[in-house]
């Protein structure tokens, strides 16, 4: 037969011929100049049958239908091509085309089969998912030099940029503007001014007063008196006809404001053959919700690597550095959020956050802040910094045999400082914290593999080996004080080493299907926490290709199971801060800190793991449609949670989790990557898990709260969901009614229940690129159904009467709540939610105190929200005179669309940002939105 194929500058020529069921492929290798280059590999899998092109480029080997064929070539990662009799025709010619600068690979064969994808082990390789790739030779070729891609029905034009030495500079700049959308935000009432009810009327009492509710008249009922007034600069409000005949305003009040966000990045890479250099510097500066500070950052990357016939060597240095101001540390934002959320209609923060005399300007100077005096009189301040350093060899002097050895050293130092002055509320003395967190950390790895060893026909075996040592050490320290005095120095150095070692085989068939089986055991040793020797897996692979079922309907299917045990590396420290809030009232949040630091100690186990695993993969319609199940089962023994005893907080294995999940992805592409055409690719991704707490150590012990506030948790119980709500809630006889009080308003339980369960039914992803030239459209859908959350915001905000609902319901009058009474009769009695004749404090919300009664707080999670959606077009240059090669133009929106269950609450938030407190939300930030542009040119 004749198969053609011209290289440009580093491509294959192949010629095969069938005899019977056996064939060769040949070829001659030329460069650009149609001088033959040497060195290049083609090997049949699983044979000691294997070839180089010779100082001729020439090059020959048998193979026969149902071999894999390895390519290893520039440009390219190793491919494997199976040998099908659809591969050969009865052509008697052999043709070699002469190489031209830009030639192009020619291939009636190789075209037809990249065009009917008949083969799953063979597609063009995605270049530009790697930085590098290698020859037999070990030498360099970087992707980046390829100039364009041009395939048609018969030939694949491959276009390259000349030159031994390839250098390229890219730049990206990202703008945007963030901002926060109303219908993301609680609904809050603008009717009803400060005040309560006095006398049998609702009355107006203004700030001097202290007054923290909204159950006064309507601002219709009141105007200004236009007389000097610290609190508002239109007078103090006095009923209609009383004043100056100018209306009560109704103040809006905005927080939130639109802040612009940049982003650059420069890269610079230059690469030979041999040799690659990279330095990538970034700079970000992106402000907060407010619009009052940000985070500044910093970001080099420098790396070397070296490629030689027997040695690599990797050499990088990453240096990053951040600097946050207005930092949300001890929940900040959180306190200037609630501050906004609470104030009265009535009256404005932005008029000023101080008085004349320097104290603080609020709605209730002695209660609650004004967020403006949090937001602009803040020393808060965190400084991030970051440094590793790494060397990497790569050895290979003996076929098939790898030895890798490295060593990395990396530091890391953060500075969070929070300072408050003199006159806050929940710090009336002022409060400074200052918080210093330096790490190091050296490390020494060790591998070697060895691959394709024949064991017998059709049978080769794969062993690994690697050892790792780690020491690192951390410096601690805290300083508390008031504007008075000190209150508290703490510091900490724990420090540890640990060894890990890993010995792995893998048994690998070729009978025609892919088969391997991979055992494996892992040691672990730490200074801290003792010893592990036996923590072994297991992994068992089958893959039907084509050859099996030589279908256009179904391409492939590969069943694979895996056992694994193995332990969690502890950090130093602890960074999950949930439990710092766990002791406080809820009525006492403005006095929340974050100090209550956790470190590693000698009295920890190693948490350990064992999970089962499945999965399934099948490709269908020439492989267009791509489908995947898996199935997990995972057992955590020795979780590790903070508890609360005797000598204050610490550090526990706490009991068992088991989690039990399904994942499952559908993705369809219709073209390739490399046509011009219209191409789509889709994915849905569904997910489900179930986590359950299967053992608490310790039988006095019936839940350990793991977020939240005293009367409102999330917990470990034992047969219960991780993270289980409990709270206050009402109060139920034994047939589950509520139990009503004399008068009138429902009981509250003395005991605290079970309230929900946080863990959704399901989430599910839908990703959709489509595109069409240089033109490219995605976007990203994000939906979640079910999983409880606490709205606490909610609650709050009814209690101060400055929520839509307290508003709306405020006037209802002869209301009977649905229970029995404590004799277990029908409820019959009316009640008014928010009398004027009664006081305020008894009314329908507060009467259940500052944080309400949580059962009516539980709400459903269910969220489904456009998280990205991005437009952009591509414009490349094949001019060698052009000033860039590449450019690309776009415009993207981030939670531009986003509908949840439960209004007003960020379906990504957790409270005061903490790991274990998803589902809890007291005036956790909402979601923003983000609109920007950005443009990326490769010179």
């Amino acid at each position: 037969m004749k198969t053609r194929i011209t290289f440009l500058f580093f491509f294959l020529m192949l010629n095969c011929s069938l005899l019977a069921q056996n064939g060769i492929v040949s070829g001659t290798l030329l460069d650009k100049d149609g001088t033959p280059l040497a060195g290049v590999s083609i090997t049949v899998k699983g044979k000691n049958n294997g070839t180089q092109s010779d100082f001729d480029g020439n090059y020959s080997i048998n193979c026969g239908v149902g071999d894999t064929l390895i390519f290893t070539y520039i440009g390219f990662s190793s491919k494997e091509i199976k040998v099908t009799a659809k591969m050969f025709n009865n052509s008697p010619t052999t043709e070699i085309t002469k190489n031209t600068p830009v030639a192009s690979i020619i291939s009636n064969d190789y075209a037809e089969q990249l065009s009917k994808n008949k083969n799953l082990e063979f597609d063009i390789p995605d270049i530009g998912t790697s930085n590098k790739t290698f020859t037999l030779n070990q030498r360099y070729f970087n992707y980046s030099q390829i100039k364009k891609i041009d395939p048609s029905q018969d030939d694949i034009k491959i276009k390259i940029y000349a030159g031994d030495i390839h250098f390229e500079i890219g730049v990206d700049q990202k703008s945007s503007f963030q901002f926060v959308q109303q219908r993301n935000l609680p609904e809050t009432q603008n009717l009803f001014a400060q005040g309560r009810a006095n006398n049998g009327s609702s009355t107006w009492f203004g700030p001097e007063t202290d007054e923290i509710f909204s159950y006064g008249p309507r601002l219709t009922n009141l105007e200004f008196d236009g007389q000097s007034y610290p609190f508002d600069v239109n007078g103090r409000l006095v009923g209609v006809g009383q004043g100056n005949g100018t209306t009560a305003n109704a103040y809006d009040n905005p927080i939130f404001e639109t802040g612009l966000n940049t982003y650059t990045t420069v890269n610079f890479h230059v690469a030979s053959d041999k040799d690659q250099f990279k330095l990538n510097y970034a700079n970000g500066n992106t402000k907060d919700l407010f619009n009052k500070s940000g985070n500044k950052t910093n970001h080099i990357d420098l790396g070397y690597v070296s490629k030689g016939d027997m040695l690599e060597w990797d050499a990088s240095v990453q240096y990053h550095n951040s600097k946050i101001g207005n930092a949300n540390i001890n929940g900040h934002h959180n306190q200037i959020y609630f501050g906004q959320l609470i104030t009265p209609p009535s009256f404005s923060n932005g008029q000023a956050f101080a008085l004349d005399d320097g104290t603080q300007r609020s709605f209730s100077p002695q209660n609650f802040n004004n967020p403006y005096w949090l937001l602009k009189n803040n020393g808060n301040m965190v400084d991030y910094s970051f440094f590793k350093a790494s060397l990497i060899n790569d050895i290979n002097f003996i076929d098939n045999l790898n030895i890798d050895t490295g060593i990395t050293f990396s530091k890391q130092s953060q500075e969070m400082r929070f300072d408050l002055p003199f006159g806050t509320n929940g710090f009336e003395n002022g409060y400074l914290s200052d918080k210093l967190i330096h790490t190091e950390e050296i490390s020494f790895d060790f591998s070697a593999s060895h691959w394709n060893i024949r064991v017998a026909d059709g049978i080769y075996l794969a062993p690994y080996t690697s050892f790792n040592f780690t020491n690192s050490r951390l410096q601690y320290g805290l300083l508390e004080a008031s504007a008075i005095q000190t209150l508290n120095t703490l510091s900490n150095e724990p420090k540890k080493s640990t060894v890990q070692l890993k010995n792995r085989v893998t048994f690998e068939t070729d009978f025609g299907f892919d088969m391997w089986l991979t055992l494996q055991n892992n040691s672990f040793s730490s200074s801290v926490q003792g010893n592990e020797w036996f923590l072994p897996s297991a992994k068992l692979y089958v893959g039907l290709g084509n050859n099996i079922f030589d279908s256009d309907f179904i391409n492939h299917l590969s069943l694979s199971g895996g056992f694994s045990k193995d332990v969690v590396d502890f950090p130093l420290f602890y960074d999950n801060l949930s439990h710092n809030s766990l002791q406080l009232d809820l009525e006492d949040s403005l006095t929340y800190t974050t100090n209550n630091d956790l470190f590693i100690s000698d009295g920890l186990d190693f948490e350990m793991v064992e999970q089962f695993d499945f999965e399934t993969k099948a490709t269908f319609f020439n492989h267009q449609l791509d489908i995947t199940v898996s199935y997990y089962n995972s057992l955590n023994k020795n979780s590790i949670f903070p508890f609360f005893g005797n000598n204050g907080w610490q550090l526990q294995n706490i009991g068992e989790i088991r989690n039990k999940g399904l994942e499952a992805s559908i993705d369809f592409h219709l073209g390739r990557y490399y046509d011009s055409g219209f191409k789509v690719n889709t994915k849905i991704i569904f997910s489900k898990n179930r986590p359950i707490v299967e053992n608490i150590y310790g039988n006095t012990l019936n839940r350990i709260p793991i977020a939240g506030f005293q009367t409102i948790t999330k917990n470990l119980i034992i047969g219960q969901p991780v993270g289980t709500l409990v709270g206050n809630a009402f109060l139920r006889n034994e047939n589950n009614a509520v139990v009503v009080g004399d008068d009138g308003f429902p009981l509250v339980d003395p005991e605290l229940q079970i309230l929900g369960n946080p863990v959704p039914d399901f989430n599910l992803g839908w990703s959709n690129t489509l595109s069409l030239g240089g033109f490219k459209l995605s976007f990203l859908l994000d939906y979640q159904r079910g999983g409880d959350i606490w709205n606490g915001t909610q609650n709050i905000l009814n209690y101060f009467g400055a929520s839509q609902e307290s508003a709306q319901l405020r006037e209802t009058t002869g209301f009977i709540f649905q229970g029995v009474d404590q004799q277990g009769n029908t409820n019959s009695i009316p009640v008014d939610f928010a009398s004027v004749n009664s006081n305020t404090n008894e009314n329908r919300w507060a009467r259940y105190g500052f944080g309400g009664v949580a059962e009516e707080a539980i709400s459903d999670g269910s969220y489904l929200n456009l998280k990205s959606i991005s437009f952009s077009y591509k414009i490349k240059n094949g001019s060698k005179d052009s000033f860039f090669k590449e450019a690309v133009f776009g415009v993207f929106a981030k939670n531009i669309w986003t509908w949840t269950k439960t209004q007003g609450v960020n379906p990504y938030g957790t409270l005061y940002g903490n790991t274990s407190a998803q589902g809890l939300h007291f005036f956790n930030l909402p979601l923003a939105s983000e609109i920007g542009a950005n443009i990326n040119i490769k010179i």
